[in-house]
């Protein structure tokens, strides 16, 4: 439906939500041993400094205009 090839945008708003939910775990949860989803790599966390650490997913334009499609729709 939506080509990563057409339009190159970034999509800073989602990028930010990535950031907040990645670095989440750390404060929220600093004792976590175990993942609860694969999108966080299943049950081999990776812990840097005694943080739960996390390659971020990059985002393509199809990933930014599907984020702005799901938010027109409950504004």
């Amino acid at each position: 439906m939506f080509s990563d090839t057409a339009i190159q945008l970034q999509p800073v708003f989602a990028q930010w939500i990535q950031n907040t939910h990645a670095l989440a775990p750390g404060t929220t949860a600093p004792g976590a041993t175990t993942s609860t989803s694969l999108t966080w790599g299943g049950g081999d966390l990776v812990a840097v400094g005694g943080k739960v650490a996390l390659l971020p997913i990059p985002l393509g334009t199809a990933d930014f205009l599907a984020i702005i499609f799901m938010h027109l729709q409950f504004m």
